[in-house]
């Protein structure tokens, strides 16, 4: 229903782009560190799609990680090293899975599984090289 004067939205997280008044969407600017959480499923949604994935378990396990507090120490940290920490970890859990599967009782499965580590380790090398562009286009 319209109202006079602007509008006011909800005092909670997830109704924040809401108008008390009337309900309409509010287009809003996040603060820094506060979580823009569609921009986040969008862009991974994207991303999925260039490689004719589906983006939608990703987001989900990442926002049940990532929970919904703003991000902290935003414009002070170094989000380039937080992506190569994660793909090094990526890299050591996929490379320790490969080991661990030696002698699994199931040859067939285990190798199966195996193919598939590698695979994914063939992603994260990739992911590897994008963020080393990512960090040059920042030193430029």
């Amino acid at each position: 229903m319209p109202h006079d004067g602007p509008c006011v939205p909800f005092p909670t997280p997830h109704k924040k782009d809401m108008c008390v008044k009337c309900g309409r969407h509010i287009v809003t600017e996040p603060a820094p560190g506060e979580r823009d959480i569609g921009f986040e499923w969008e862009f991974t949604q994207a991303a999925a799609s260039m490689v004719h994935l589906d983006g939608t378990p990703l987001n989900e396990f990442a926002a049940s990680r990532a929970g919904t507090e703003p991000i902290r120490d935003f414009t002070e940290r170094d989000m380039v090293r937080e992506v190569r920490e994660e793909l090094g970890d990526a890299r050591n859990y996929l490379t320790w899975l490969v080991q661990q599967l030696h002698g699994h009782p199931d040859a067939e499965q285990a190798g199966l599984a195996q193919e598939a580590a590698g695979r994914a380790l063939a992603h994260v090398v990739a992911g590897w090289h994008e963020v080393e562009m990512v960090q040059q286009a920042l030193d430029d």
